[in-house]
């Protein structure tokens, strides 16, 4: 019994090992991937295709194991894939030397058309200066996985239109890849490859891009278009870069570095912990609905550093701005918007433009206008908006903190509410003004109960449209005014400081 059990391994392993025959050239290679009796082509140096029509067809239920040889080819295909299912392509780099030629070619590492169940794992293709290869072309394909390794030194292309079920990737540790991704009608993509050449977007649903295990991270220009439901994690800028959105859907952009932010006609984003570095443009966010921002942070620009305009339903929580000239925040046409814990530092002219805004809540934020010796910074301007609540903020600006023209229904504090307010005092209720030659209302008003609030109203402003005058009933204050306690006089007295007037005199006279 033991002896047929020993004899039917050994079959098994000498059935295994006929299934895994060996190639060494083009037509070998061929012929091998037409024999039904092997399952696994092996190659085993490396090889020319001196045609450019020589092309490796792998039909199904094949594996082609390149052994980390090199396929070198001009101006061909390497691979094609056409209605096949259950391939698998692994440890191949295809050198596609293109002498004389430059620009767009028809010239492909791996063509896959009207397949599924397709893995190509550890693929590597080398182009050359002005040649632009497409490293993997997709179409019609269904459970694609593949991974790219980096054999440089030039840029190639990841091309997927109409699919379901990709999965593209690199090693964790890879340091460079060159590729230019356009990905198109897919569902369910999920991409780990970084992409210093751009990356496209159009009409995917369901995508994670996430760069958050990677060494290397950097990517250019993102494009998103007509797409719902995608991730944006974890990815840089290599200088300054922008990511666009156009008519999409649930977008979730987290931890993304010198990206500049447009969109348009977009529904439900979400912009998380992200920063802005030295910044020549402006995010713009048009028709952007159901938006949510929290902990982005924009350095070192010009002017309009984030303009939102036609839109709704907004929560930002710590925006913050530092260094910059003129109007960090454009509100534009927008409706129902709440800021809080944001940062508007270190500005020359104004922090903030609100035209034809309503709804809008404006709270324990810091606008600091360092400029010492420009007494003419101010808040912002406000325009033809209404319904608006403006309170528990620090100002540090110059003599007057706002430009007021046709609005209504402008609240600069709530009612006096016990909590910590934005100078870590115990009551919260307007905002602590202050001004850059520190003579601002808050730091010089009284206090005489000591609670932390000023004994008079402020004047915060006077709109010049219809002569509305607005006040902050309640100012902040950190000063302590109350009067010394009376010292009681000290109304002891010590024996030797007892004297009694008296004369002496006897009888005698």
């Amino acid at each position: 019994m033991r002896g047929l059990f020993i004899f039917s391994l050994l079959l098994i392993a000498m059935f295994s090992y006929s299934n895994i025959c060996t190639c060494s050239d083009f037509s070998s290679c061929n012929s091998k991937l037409n024999d039904p009796t092997c399952w696994v082509v092996s190659l085993d140096r490396n090889i020319t295709l001196n045609d450019s029509w020589d092309v490796l067809q792998i039909p199904s239920n094949k594996e082609f194991n390149c052994n980390n040889h090199t396929i070198n080819a001009n101006l061909s295909k390497i691979f094609l894939l056409s209605n096949v299912d259950n391939v698998t392509i692994r440890n191949c780099t295809v050198d596609l030397y293109a002498p004389g030629k430059s620009g767009w070619y028809n010239t492909n590492g791996t063509e896959i058309y009207n397949s599924q169940n397709i893995r190509i794992i550890d693929f590597g293709v080398r182009a050359y200066a002005g040649f632009v290869p497409i490293a993997l072309s997709g179409r019609n394909v269904t459970n694609l996985t593949a991974s790219f390794v980096d054999v440089g030194p030039y840029i190639s292309r990841i091309d997927i239109i109409n699919a379901e079920n990709v999965v593209l990737d690199v090693p964790t540790q890879q340091s460079y890849l060159a590729y230019r991704l356009i990905l198109k009608n897919i569902n369910n993509l999920t991409v780990r490859v970084p992409a210093p050449e751009d990356v496209y977007f159009e009409n995917i649903t369901n995508a994670v891009y996430d760069l958050s295990d990677k060494s290397y991270r950097v990517v250019a220009s993102i494009s998103i278009k007509s797409s719902e439901n995608i991730s944006i994690n974890s990815i840089d800028a290599r200088i300054y870069n922008r990511i666009t959105l156009e008519n999409s859907k649930n977008i979730n952009i987290n931890k993304v570095r010198n990206y500049m932010i447009n969109s348009r006609n977009v529904s439900g984003l979400a912009i998380r912990n992200s920063i802005i570095q030295e910044s020549p443009d402006s995010f713009i966010l048009d028709g952007t609905n159901n938006l949510y921002i929290e902990n982005l942070s924009i350095f070192n620009f010009f002017y309009d550093g984030f303009i939102l305009n036609n839109s709704e339903n907004i929560t930002i929580r710590g925006l913050n701005f530092n260094g910059y000239f003129d109007r960090a925040l454009v509100l534009e046409n927008i409706k129902n918007i709440t800021i809080k814990d944001s940062n508007f530092l270190d500005f020359i002219n104004k922090s903030i433009l609100l035209k034809n805004v309503s709804d809008i809540e404006i709270s324990s934020s810091t606008i600091e206008s360092n400029a010492h010796d420009n007494l003419f910074c101010y808040v912002g301007d406000i325009f033809k908006s209404q319904n608006i609540l403006f309170y528990n903020n620090r100002i540090k600006v110059g003599l007057s903190p706002f430009v007021l023209s046709d609005t209504s229904n402008i609240s600069f504090n709530i009612q006096l509410t016990p909590g910590i307010n934005i100078i870590n005092k115990n009551i919260l209720g307007g905002n602590y003004w202050a001004n850059v030659n520190q003579t601002g209302f808050s730091e010089t008003c009284n206090d005489n109960d000591g609670n932390f609030i000023c004994d008079s109203p402020y004047q915060v402003g006077v709109d010049e449209y219809n002569n509305n005058i607005y006040y902050d009933n309640y100012p902040l204050t950190g000063r302590e005014t109350v009067p010394p306690d009376i010292i009681a006089p000290n109304n002891s007295i010590s024996i030797d400081q007892l004297y009694f007037p008296f004369n002496l005199s006897d009888n005698s006279g």
